[in-house]
């Protein structure tokens, strides 16, 4: 399958898939912001290879990695006063990005994973 891309690797969901990930052997990389705070996965931190959203362009990673699969997992859900464009560029922008620079470097798949506890006439349900 190649590696696994995890997006969203330092929330409550991504923590958890990132540590069952690594305790079945896959080999993971995780794509976050420099800012991040990694806390919930510090135990297996040193286990996965790490690349900064806003350090590293993400058709690099596609070149220097094999990624087999991506993980979606990453969002703006627009409660910390995040701008309309924030929640747009994180929610829309964004995953588009990383699925054409994936797609350029035959990806198997991928899996985006949402929420479903957002009232769906919130401008973050809307991106998603």
């Amino acid at each position: 399958m190649g590696k696994i891309l995890v997006t969203g690797a330092t929330g409550f969901i991504g923590s958890h898939l990132v540590e069952r990930l690594i305790h079945d052997k896959y080999d993971v990389i995780i794509l976050k912001r420099s800012t991040s705070d990694t806390w919930r996965i510090k135990d297996v931190l040193h286990q996965v290879k790490r690349y900064d959203l806003d350090k590293t362009e993400i058709e690099a990673i596609f070149q220097n990695e094999a990624v087999g699969l991506i993980i979606h997992l990453a969002t703006n859900y627009g409660r910390r006063g995040e701008t309309i464009k924030d929640i747009i560029e994180s929610n829309i922008t964004f995953p588009s990005v990383l699925i054409d620079s994936a797609l350029k470097k035959c990806l198997k798949g991928i899996v985006n994973i949402d929420t479903s506890a957002i009232d769906a006439y919130s401008f973050y349900a809307s991106t998603k």
